[in-house]
Formats: C-alpha cells, sequence, structure tokens
C-alpha cells in the first residue's frame, strides 16, 4: 500500500468518524430536547416543588437528597440547561433553568449524573457514557 492510499484511508476514516460523532450527538440532544418540549407544560415552577422532586427522584437513585442544594437559573442571564455540580467533601448542587425545561425528566436526567458521579471523569467519559446513560434514565426511565 502506497502513502497517498494510506492518507486517502485516513483522511476518509477522520471524516466518517467525525460524521458519525456528529450524527450521534445531534440525535442525543434531539431526544433531550423532544422530552423537554413535551414535558414543559409540566415544568417546576417553585423552588419548594424542585426540592420536593429531587428529594423523591433521589431516593430512587439511591441518593440523599437532603445533600443535594437545589437552585433556578434565569434565562436572561443566558442559562437554558441544567448542571449540576459537585466538590471533594460531597456537596453538590443542582442548577435548572427556571422558564423552560425544568421537568421531572431533566431532573431525573441531572441526579443520574450524580449517581454515577459523571463529573469525576473526563469528557470522553461524559460525552460517550455519562451523557447517553442520563439521556435514557431522564427520557424513558431505564437505567444503564
Amino acid at each position: 500500500m502506497e502513502i497517498n492510499e494510506i492518507a486517502k484511508s485516513a483522511n476518509e476514516m477522520l471524516r466518517l468518524g467525525i460524521l458519525g460523532f456528529f450524527s450521534y450527538y445531534v440525535a442525543l440532544g434531539a431526544t433531550q430536547f423532544a422530552d423537554i418540549i413535551a414535558n414543559n407544560k409540566n415544568r417546576i415552577k417553585s423552588k419548594d416543588e424542585l426540592d420536593k422532586v429531587v428529594s423523591e427522584e433521589a431516593e430512587k437513585l439511591g441518593l440523599d437528597g437532603n445533600k443535594i442544594k437545589t437552585r433556578f437559573l434565569d434565562l436572561a442571564d443566558g442559562y437554558f440547561l441544567g448542571y449540576i455540580s459537585g466538590n471533594k467533601d460531597g456537596d453538590i448542587e443542582l442548577s435548572m433553568p427556571r422558564k423552560f425545561g425544568c421537568t421531572r425528566s431533566t431532573v431525573k436526567h441531572e441526579l443520574v449524573h450524580v449517581a454515577n458521579k459523571d463529573y469525576e471523569h473526563g469528557i470522553f467519559h461524559y460525552l460517550f457514557i455519562g451523557e447517553p446513560k442520563a439521556t435514557l434514565y431522564g427520557t424513558f426511565g431505564i437505567k444503564v
């Protein structure tokens, strides 16, 4: 095999890899977005309701809901996605958008990240293991 053939093959593999990753991430994002749209009419509207849902869903995952702090994010500040943050002491904060997307499904999605400690791993773990697991559980209730 000549060097030109090797370069062409490598180029084709790279192109297909990028296309595959793009397709994968678009499908994952579309699933999450469709779930948010479908459930947004039942969104969580108050901090008390958010705390209650977090407590209920944390218990299902074997987490202590009392150790998870919650807060709402404002869309005006540029926040339209929820996220979790944690530290080495085990303190967890769940931040959820106030106006759009704060549903039981998105809370479940973020809590799976906590249960699996996805924040302790690198970006590849997050993209290819953590995020698909969280999407399956949050959207369909499937634990993997």
